[in-house]
């Protein structure tokens, strides 16, 4: 089973949604034919109680996976700063 992305809108970090934009969002998403809309976990918090249409609102959840040289390197620097 695939997605088919209908579009793409972005806002700015730590955007604080109003009733208008959510209504934006469903406006367009109706317009497109979307089955629902995918945000990330952040936004939803911020957007789930103004959400009003019958489409589903679904979460991206994300896991920021670093390399283990990254680890080593912030533990260096961190040991580093407590010697001094």
């Amino acid at each position: 089973m695939g997605l088919n992305i209908k579009g793409f809108l972005d806002y700015r970090d730590h955007h604080f949604y109003t009733r208008k934009d959510v209504m934006h969002l469903e406006k367009l998403a109706q317009e497109s034919g979307a089955q629902g809309l995918i945000t990330t976990e952040k936004d939803m918090v911020k957007i789930k109680s103004l959400f009003g249409l019958g489409l589903p609102l679904w979460t991206l959840m994300m896991k920021v996976v670093l390399p283990e040289d990254f680890y080593r390197f912030i533990l260096n620097r961190l040991q580093g700063l407590m010697q001094k």
